[in-house]
C-alpha cells in the first residue's frame, strides 16, 4: 500500500478534526455545566456543613472516631455512635471539599480548552486572506461557513421526471416525487439545513442509489443521508426497502449517525412534528 504524503496525511487529519470539533464543543460545554451544577451543589452543602472534621482510628476490627473542633486540636474528642450524625456529616464535608478542589481544576482546564476550539484559529487563517490569495491556496482545513459553500458548489445529474407524474414543489421551489419528500425539503430549509435531492451515492450490494436527500449538518461538517419510506403498508415496497436499509448498514451508514429513516403509511402519515425532532436531533 502507498503511504501517503505528509502534507496530505495531515490535510485529512486537519479535515477529521473539523468534522468532530462541533460536536466536542457541545459535549465540552454540557461537562463544564454539569460541574458547575456539582460545584454549586457542594459550596452549598459545605456551607451549610457543621464546622470542625474527624479523625478516624483503624482498630483491629473495628473504628473509632475523633471530633476535632479546628486544626489545633490534635487529638479531638471521641464521638460515641450515638453522635455518628456529625461523623458522617462531617467525613461528607471532607470528602465534597476535595471533590470540589477536583471539580475546580478541571473546569479551568475544559474552559480554557473550549476556547481555543471556538477559535477555530487554522480555519480562520484562510478566511483571513483576499479571495483573490484564497483562490492560491489548498487550505488544511476550511471554517464552517467555506465548506457548506464549497458543499454546495457539488453538481450532479438530476433524475428526470415522468410527465404524468404529479408535481410537488419544496417552499424554496425544488420539485420532489411526493407530498411528504416536500414536507421534508422545506422543513430543511426552513432550518437553513443545505441538502441534495436524489444524489447519486454507490452502496455495496445496489450499486449506485438515489437516497431522497443527502443534508449537511454545518456545524459538524458532517454528511446525513435521509431516506423517506413511504408506502410501509405495501409489502413489495416494504421488503425491497427492508433489503436497502440492510444495504446502507453494510455501507457503513447508521440510523442516528450519518442516517435517518423516516417512514408512513397509507393510514399513518409522517408529521412535520417527526419532521422536526430528526432535523433537531442530527442536523443542527
Amino acid at each position: 500500500m502507498k503511504k501517503k504524503e505528509p502534507a496530505a496525511l495531515v490535510k485529512q487529519t486537519m479535515h477529521l478534526e473539523t468534522a468532530w470539533t462541533a460536536s466536542l464543543q457541545q459535549e465540552l460545554s454540557e461537562r463544564l455545566d454539569a460541574i458547575e451544577q456539582i460545584i454549586n451543589s457542594k459550596e452549598s452543602a459545605i456551607a451549610h456543613a457543621p464546622a470542625g472534621g474527624i479523625r478516624v482510628l483503624q482498630r483491629k476490627d473495628s473504628f473509632q472516631v475523633y471530633y476535632r473542633k479546628d486544626g489545633t486540636d490534635t487529638n479531638g474528642v471521641y464521638l460515641t455512635k450515638d453522635k455518628w450524625k456529625l461523623a458522617k456529616a462531617l467525613a461528607q464535608k471532607e470528602y465534597d471539599q476535595k471533590v470540589l478542589h477536583v471539580l475546580k481544576a478541571e473546569r479551568s482546564i475544559l474552559a480554557r480548552y473550549l476556547k481555543q476550539l471556538t477559535s477555530r484559529t487554522v480555519e480562520q487563517i484562510y478566511d483571513s486572506y483576499s479571495e483573490a490569495r484564497r483562490g492560491l491556496i489548498e487550505p488544511m482545513a476550511l471554517s464552517e461557513g467555506a465548506f457548506t459553500e464549497q458543499w454546495k458548489c457539488v453538481t450532479y445529474e438530476p433524475m428526470e421526471f415522468d410527465e404524468k407524474a404529479g408535481e410537488f414543489y419544496s417552499n424554496q421551489g425544488v420539485r420532489v416525487r411526493s407530498k411528504s419528500e416536500a414536507m421534508i425539503a422545506s422543513a430543511l430549509e426552513y432550518y437553513g439545513v443545505p441538502y441534495r435531492y436524489e444524489y447519486p451515492l454507490i452502496l455495496k450490494r445496489s450499486g449506485q442509489v438515489r437516497p431522497d436527500f443527502v443534508c449537511l449538518n454545518v456545524k459538524q461538517q458532517k454528511e446525513v443521508v435521509w431516506e423517506h419510506f413511504g408506502m410501509m403498508d405495501n409489502m413489495g415496497y416494504a421488503n425491497k426497502n427492508v433489503f436497502k436499509l440492510q444495504d446502507y448498514v453494510d455501507s457503513g451508514y447508521a440510523l442516528g449517525k450519518n442516517m435517518i429513516a423516516t417512514f408512513e403509511t397509507s393510514q399513518h402519515a409522517i408529521s412535520t412534528t417527526i419532521i422536526k425532532k430528526e432535523i433537531e436531533n442530527h442536523l443542527l
